[in-house]
């Protein structure tokens, strides 16, 4: 597609087409309407990744694009790498505060919830 309508117009549409399914992504009521947020979402960010890195390589010219490419995938390490850490945070958070029964929240909260998040 990025070949014939051109990238600046598919990176635009894809971002979109990401922020668009990130936020019914964000109000997915249920399955029903998160499964489709995150094919749509899945489709925006490769979009996004596919005709955004090839647009920028653009730009950088070619004696420094190997350079560029390799710092864009040490970024790209690091960012994931740093996503894990704060999920295991949050998650370690979350079972200490169970553990607690309830912490700062106070008390656990009623029997339906404790069978819920159990």
């Amino acid at each position: 597609v990025a070949d014939r309508a051109g990238r600046l117009p598919v990176v635009q549409a894809s971002g979109f087409l990401l922020v668009f399914a990130q936020v019914a992504t964000a109000f997915a009521r249920g399955w029903g309407w998160l499964v489709p947020a995150r094919f749509f979402a899945g489709a925006g960010h490769g979009g996004q990744e596919v005709a955004g890195y090839n647009l920028l390589m653009e730009f950088v010219g070619p004696e420094k694009r190997s350079a560029f490419a390799g710092f864009t995938f040490v970024i790209w390490a690091v960012w994931v790498s740093l996503n894990a850490l704060i999920a295991y945070a949050i998650d370690s958070a979350y079972e200490a505060q169970r553990a607690d029964g309830g912490g700062a929240a106070g008390g656990g909260g009623s029997e339906e919830d404790q069978a819920v998040w159990a």
